[in-house]
């Protein structure tokens, strides 16, 4: 799926869902699940493996791979379902979601090695901004007493002069 800043992220969803009107479900749906048949492929014809396809495709693309890939987890399956469940009502397909869970996240296997060098040098990036904020907090009041402590002397000799 491309994110919001054209990275590419893997995902896997997990969808449970009960029929709620089966006269809806069996006229409404052209494409209703196959029996024993629960895994969403590329090219699956499933009512719901093309409008979870849509939705996630929607939800992920108005968003930023790292808020996927970490904090946005929660909310990336609550919108996913709220998008999905809306579709599924547009179409009177008398499907109820019960659950929508966003197993998995991560970048394309070719890219990983590089993702997660980004990730340490960002948090490398992190360390050292506060080692050096720590440094300046300990440099800085020490250098000031000092400046004071000049200028007071400075202050002392032109008085005797």
């Amino acid at each position: 799926m491309l994110t919001q800043d054209e990275n590419i992220v893997e995902l896997a969803f997990s969808v449970q869902y009960r029929i709620k009107n089966a006269e809806d479900y069996l006229f409404n749906v052209e494409f209703p699940d196959i029996p024993g048949d629960r895994t969403c492929r590329f090219g699956s014809r499933s009512t719901i493996c093309g409008v979870l396809d849509s939705a996630i495709r929607d939800v992920v693309g108005k968003n930023k791979m790292d808020y996927i890939l970490k904090e946005g987890r929660v909310e990336i399956s609550g919108k996913t379902e709220e998008l999905m469940q809306g579709i599924l009502d547009s179409y009177q397909s008398g499907i109820e979601l019960t659950t929508v869970n966003l197993q998995d996240s991560q970048p394309p296997d070719p890219v990983q090695a590089a993702f997660d060098d980004a990730t340490k040098a960002r948090e490398d990036m992190e360390r050292f901004k506060n080692e050096a904020e720590a440094y300046a907090n300990e440099v800085l009041p020490v250098a000031r007493g000092e400046a004071a402590r000049m200028i007071q002397d400075a202050l002392a000799y032109k008085e005797k002069l």
